[in-house]
């Protein structure tokens, strides 16, 4: 095909479309938009309840009175103005009032709103500090374990709002995450989360969390003593075994220094008396960190010697 004609199918098609664009685009549509709502308070004024995230928009003109609004003139936020405003007070915004904080241009219409009004209501302000909530899942590499516990800092984080939402939360939990641990030593942030039902802000908005992993290993800790718990001084009850062993797992370095002295494993006086099998199941109190697998022999005997 020769380059002339080529050229000329080009332009053809070009103001096809063109034309085809320009017909569309006088014609007349409806979009939705949705603008996020935040209130400018005073620092000692608080929310009572907390406001809708978004305001709902319905907007109708041309298409090209539209595309500029996409464009250009889209609003980002509506921001209710009530820095001057001193608790208790109750705060209405009209359907005229919130189109003016919205700056609309006046090509469009705004046929419906949702909500198309909205009642504030503000208290004074107060501070809590309280405990942080970890929901955190970790995922560690085959055969290793956490080495120690984890670190949250800070513990405790400053909760600020009127007096009956704050007394309403007594913790604050972090989003649930999901760590994928692959170094020795690992660190994230984790922001915190607040219930959408109360009108509350959290300083700091999120924690640090660290630990460390190594490799888990096993071992088998002889001759740990079996102790009556509660008994009076002479009993014709006793316990037998005397000592247990015990198959533990944990961390390579804790593990390692384990000693019988390390374990407690008891049995209640109580038990004994309400025992009639001869055989009881010893409870065994092991070291943070550390799991006691198995126990030989799993049962210890009952025995009443006769006066």
């Amino acid at each position: 095909m020769p380059v002339a004609r080529l050229r000329s199918l080009l332009l053809a098609l070009g103001a096809a479309v063109a034309f085809w664009l320009y017909a569309k685009l006088s014609l007349s549509y409806t979009v939705t938009l949705s603008v996020p709502v935040s209130a400018e308070l005073a620092e000692q004024v608080a929310l009572a309840t907390p406001l809708p995230p978004k305001l709902q928009l319905y907007v109708h003109g041309s298409g090209w009175q539209l595309l500029g609004l996409l464009l250009w003139e889209r609003p980002r936020q509506c921001v209710l103005p009530l820095q001057g405003v001193q608790p208790p007070a109750l705060v209405r915004f009209s359907r005229e009032q919130l189109l003016r904080l919205l700056q609309l241009p006046t090509t469009v219409a705004v046929f419906h709103m949702v909500p198309d009004t909205l009642s504030v209501r503000l208290e004074s302000a107060v501070h809590r500090s309280v405990p942080v909530e970890l929901r955190v899942r970790l995922r560690l590499p085959p055969g290793f374990v956490l080495s120690g516990p984890l670190a949250v800092e800070p513990q405790q984080v400053q909760l600020r709002g009127a007096a009956e939402a704050v007394a309403q939360l007594p913790q604050v939990a972090t989003v649930d995450t999901q760590l994928e641990v692959r170094t020795a030593r690992f660190q994230a942030t984790i922001p915190l989360q607040l219930p959408h039902s109360l009108a509350l802000s959290v300083s700091p908005a999120q924690v640090s969390l660290q630990g460390n992993v190594e490799q888990e290993a096993e071992a088998v800790i002889e001759d740990v003593p079996v102790a009556l718990l509660r008994a009076p001084l002479h009993t014709p009850h006793q316990v037998l075994p005397p000592r247990v062993r015990l198959w533990v797992r944990g961390p390579l370095s804790r593990v390692q220094g384990l000693t019988p002295e390390a374990f407690h494993v008891t049995v209640h006086y109580e038990e004994l008396l309400r025992d009639t099998l001869g055989q009881l199941l010893p409870q065994i109190r092991a070291p943070q960190g550390i799991a006691v697998f198995r126990v030989e022999p799993p049962t210890l005997l009952h025995i009443r010697n006769s006066p």
